[in-house]
């Protein structure tokens, strides 16, 4: 999936991936440092296994376009 990105000034384009193992794991941590209500997310939608109980589309594209 590609997109463009505005981030005043600049225009650029990006492509979304899934992210995974410790890519996704490193950009994870990244991405709760910057915003901790990703933490609060996790924990309202985990089960008691360990999994999340949602698909984050968001998370994994957001995450994705920071290594960009």
């Amino acid at each position: 999936m590609t997109a463009r990105i505005r981030r005043w000034p600049e225009r650029f384009a990006a492509r979304a991936r899934t992210a995974e193992g410790q890519e996704r794991e490193r950009l994870w941590r990244k991405m709760t440092t910057l915003a901790p209500t990703y933490l609060t997310y996790q924990a309202k939608t985990q089960d008691p296994r360990g999994r999340t109980g949602a698909p984050d589309p968001f998370h994994t594209r957001a995450a994705t376009a920071l290594t960009a």
